[in-house]
């Protein structure tokens, strides 16, 4: 294990170095994030990455409180996200 933590290889190649239980390939999150929540501004992209949320899916396992709580989502970033979430027939957590 090198000093930037143990290195993996997620199914696509891409070889990343993780300390802890981490093995979410970074590049595979960021192009995943980047094609569902691109229509956000880059905070509130950030917020959801930085939260480990990149999909759909994973927020509609999210309370709308929880979500508006992270730094850097406001009011707009949400209405893009419950319109998103509504396309796809989903929804956050009640």
């Amino acid at each position: 294990m090198s000093n930037l933590g143990k290195r993996h290889i997620c199914e696509w190649g891409h070889v990343f170095y993780r300390r802890g239980g981490c093995t979410v390939c970074p590049v595979c999150a960021q192009q995943t994030s980047d094609a569902v929540f691109g229509r956000l501004a880059r905070p509130a992209q950030r917020a959801l990455r930085d939260a480990g949320i990149y999909s759909l899916a994973q927020l509609a396992t999210y309370r709308r409180e929880d979500i508006l709580a992270l730094h850097g989502m406001g009011k707009r970033g949400m209405q893009l996200l419950e319109e998103l979430l509504q396309e796809q027939e989903l929804s956050f957590l009640s």
